[in-house]
This record gives C-alpha cells, sequence and structure tokens, in this order.
C-alpha cells in the first residue's frame, strides 16, 4: 500500500511499512508510526510520534466510541457518537471540542471540524481513473496525532477500495 504524493507543497503520505504497520512521513523524514492490531475487536493502534507513545482504540459496548491514551495509560482524547445512528462524534482533546464526521463528498471522507470550519480530512477520490486519497489540512493544523486518528479511522476504507499501490493527494 505504497502512496506517493503529485501535488503538494508539503509532501507528507503515509506508507506501509508492514502488515498493518503504516508510517507518516514528510519526504524523507518520519514524523509518525501506527500499527493497528487487526485481530482485535477493540482495533486497538499503537502510535509514535517522536519520543512519544499514544493508543487509539475503540471503546463501548457497541465498540462505536473512542479514546486516545498517552504512554502512562492516561485518557487524553476521547470520541464519542452524537446519536447513536449519527454520522458525526464529538471529540474532546486538549481542551477543545471538535466534531469528528463520516461523509460523501462524493467519495468516504473522515474530517475534524473546528467551529464548523474542517482543520484536517481524509478523502477516498479518483486520478487519473485510479482510486487515490485526498489529504486535506488547514494551515493552522500542526498535531500529528489528530493526522493518526484520522488515518486509523480512514485505513480500512482504504484498504477495501484500493489495489496495493494507491495515489495520496495532499492538498
Amino acid at each position: 500500500m505504497e502512496k506517493t504524493t503529485t501535488s503538494s507543497t508539503q509532501s507528507r503520505n503515509w506508507r506501509t511499512i508492514g502488515e498493518g504497520h503504516y508510517a507518516f512521513m514528510q519526504d524523507d523524514a518520519t514524523l509518525a508510526t501506527m500499527e493497528i492490531a487487526r485481530a482485535s475487536i477493540a482495533r486497538k493502534a499503537a502510535v509514535t510520534i517522536g519520543h512519544e507513545n499514544y493508543t487509539i482504540e475503540k471503546v463501548g459496548f457497541w465498540k462505536n466510541g473512542i479514546e486516545i491514551s498517552d504512554g502512562s495509560g492516561k485518557v487524553i482524547a476521547t470520541c464519542a457518537t452524537e446519536k447513536w445512528y449519527a454520522n458525526a462524534l464529538t471529540l474532546d482533546y486538549k481542551g477543545h471540542t471538535y466534531k469528528l464526521l463520516v461523509r460523501n463528498n462524493p467519495l468516504a471522507e473522515w474530517a475534524i471540524q473546528e467551529n464548523g470550519n474542517d482543520l484536517l480530512a481524509y478523502a477516498l477520490t479518483t486520478h487519473d481513473g485510479k482510486a487515490a486519497i485526498r489529504l486535506t489540512a488547514a494551515p493552522t493544523h500542526q498535531d500529528l496525532l489528530l493526522d493518526c486518528l484520522l488515518w486509523y479511522l480512514f485505513v480500512p476504507i482504504a484498504t477495501e477500495n484500493m489495489d496495493d499501490g494507491f495515489l495520496l493527494l495532499v492538498v
């Protein structure tokens, strides 16, 4: 699932480095890594950003909530559905409340909004007749953990809809 950047002023992309193991890269530098345990119903992911370790996992009876914990096990972010049938979650992180949305735009897309504006979005799209991923970020976006959260949510969509070599478009 190697991804390449075709157009960008900031060439960030996710690369597969093993089964369920991904690296978030900028040029040749690794910004973060993530390993997702697929055998677990909680779909637990181990994230490393620099020297910091985090865990992302689905929680709750229906596994429709998400918690992010730091290396000491302290919960630092929570995502909860607004309604059981909704396409939105509320993300509480660093004293801010964000909206985490799944939408069709026109294909599957996960986005994080702050005050009604997209902060970060990962979307399935097409490019030259092939499936591609479009990553868009607001100029103010700097938090790599939010990229990891969206990739955690988006990677099943990418895996299901694309072959091993797909294109990553960064806008």
